[in-house]
């Protein structure tokens, strides 16, 4: 045994020195314990940098503000035009839509992950789909023939395109 591999048998956890370790947090280098170790996607890490970091901390701020914008633009026309053409193939283009909306905003962040990217994109999908009958309520037009089928479409288009959406960006 070489006398490297033996000062590294002889280092003591940070947080309990009575313990040996041969882990060291994967992050900070710190020796820890099993005790101390918390098991991430990247390997143990210590308690100090295994701690859950916010979801605005994932993505940088001069990514997350064009990801949420982007994600609810796209999403906000995906609904908006695409029911009004297809009708009852919404159920399936719903998922191919938000899969590719989902896609595209990925690319733009970098493939990272935030919670408010997902929630951006899939309220653009929602509101782009309500858009025209909360529009049509408001200003007290009416329904037309086949406004309420139409606007069940749309609002089933935004459903499964939402949460396609929201499943490509997790």
């Amino acid at each position: 045994m070489t006398t490297e591999q033996q000062n590294e048998k002889k280092t003591t956890c940070a947080k309990h020195p009575n313990v040996e370790t041969t882990l060291r947090c994967s992050r900070c280098e710190t020796p820890i314990c099993p005790k101390c170790a918390v098991l991430t996607s990247v390997g143990y890490r210590c308690p100090d940098c295994g701690k859950e970091k916010s979801a605005v901390l994932t993505v940088p701020i001069n990514l997350l503000l064009p990801g949420c914008f982007l994600g609810f633009i796209l999403g906000f026309f995906a609904s908006y035009f695409i029911p009004r053409a297809f009708g009852f193939f919404l159920i399936f283009l719903g998922a191919i839509a938000g899969g590719l909306v989902g896609e595209i905003v990925s690319r733009v962040i970098r493939r990272k992950s935030s919670i408010y990217v997902w929630g951006f994109t899939s309220l653009g999908f929602f509101v782009g789909a309500m858009w025209e009958p909360v529009r049509r309520a408001v200003s007290q037009q009416g329904a037309f023939p086949g406004s309420a089928l139409t606007d069940q479409w749309a609002l089933l288009f935004a459903l499964f395109a939402s949460v396609a959406a929201w499943e490509r960006l997790r």
